[in-house]
Parts: structure tokens; sequence; C-alpha cells
């Protein structure tokens, strides 16, 4: 992971203050400490993961719940989102800031440039992909400004609001030797995300 993008998580605080200048956080809010940031770079060298899970989405017109199956080694990823009972599967691949690909549960292929405008276009309910990369491992996204945020009692991220989305991280659990979400929910106005992460993986490079 890039040396700016470290820098960058050193001064949350910062971000943070600027960003609630108005409305003075709890007291337990910290992110100026040590354990902040021991934590936080442990987790950003992680950029190389496998992870399994169940993820369940909510929006407007629909809800349902798959396994989900994520691949990622640092720009490069491939989630595989699938249905119970044999009723398919999705697939999204590509690297960010190159071509996207899309193959939907009957097996047609979609490219775009963009993940979220493919999504958006062939499924009807787009996530910020990039992003929740970062969400997933309790990290803020790099570069999107932060409206608030809150650590848990062990000084993790707990909750974040960023890009106009809410994160809320309900459990960790040790993995990879470093502690990693297993229960987190992300949401807009319009779409629902929840995901029970069953088990992290580090495959080979």
């Amino acid at each position: 992971m890039s040396r700016p993008f470290r820098v960058w998580l050193a001064l949350l605080p910062a971000l943070l203050l600027c960003a609630c200048a108005t409305t003075p956080p709890p007291e337990k809010q910290d992110f100026s400490g040590n354990v902040w940031r021991l934590h936080a770079d442990k987790v950003v060298s992680l950029d190389n993961w496998f992870l399994k899970g169940r993820i369940a989405l909510r929006t407007e017109a629909d809800s349902w719940s798959a396994t989900l199956h994520w691949r990622q080694n640092t720009d490069d990823f491939r989630l595989r989102v699938i249905a119970p009972l044999g009723q398919g599967t999705i697939e999204l691949s590509g690297s960010y800031g190159n071509t996207i690909t899309l193959v939907d549960s009957d097996n047609r292929r979609y490219t775009a440039d963009n993940a979220e405008s493919l999504m958006r276009e062939r499924l009807g309910w787009s996530v910020p992909v990039e992003a929740l990369a970062y969400w997933a491992r309790g990290l803020p996204a790099r570069g999107g400004d932060i409206s608030a945020a809150e650590p848990d009692t062990e000084g993790r991220l707990r909750y974040l609001e960023q890009m106009g989305w809410q994160l809320e991280i309900a459990d960790y659990t040790e993995a990879l030797g470093r502690t990693l979400p297993r229960k987190l929910t992300v949401h807009n106005d319009t779409v629902e995300v929840r995901l029970v992460v069953q088990s992290w993986e580090q495959p080979d490079a």
C-alpha cells in the first residue's frame, strides 16, 4: 500500500476534527493514539486477500441473500455472488481504472470502464466497489471525504460516514495476524448491504 495512503490514515484525527467542527464528538471518539495507528498500518498492509461470507442486499424494489466469494489483489478484484438452490451466479471482476466485466446469472457478459455504472445499468443497483474493499477491512476509503467516524472500545473503526454511505461494523475477528471485521453493514438512502464474513484467507499472489 502506498505511503501517501498511510499518511492519510495517520491524519484521520485531523480530518475528523475539520468534519465535526460544529459538533464536538463524544469523549470516547479518539483516533489520535498509537492503538489506531498500529491497527490501521497492520490492516492496510493486507492488500492480497480472499473473503468468504454471506451477503444480504436490500433495495427499494428487492431483497435477497447469497454466498459471497471475494478475491482482492491490490487493485485487481473478483466478486462472485452465488445464489442458493442453483439460482445462478453473478461475477464482477476487473481492475480499478480499467475495464470492468460483469457476468450475470444467465452467463451474459457486459463490460464498462466503471463498476458502479455497470452494476446500476445491469443490476438496477450499485455499491462503491473500490471503497468497499477498504470498508470490508475496517478502514476509511482512500481519498473519500469523511463526514463522521467513531471507534469502538478497542480503538478500531466502528462507524463511518463517507462518500454518502454509512458503514457500521458490529463485530471483529482475528484472522491473518490482524483484527478484521466479521459483521458489517453498508448503506445509503437506497441500498443496504449486510456482510457476515465466514473466513479471511491470504492466497498466493
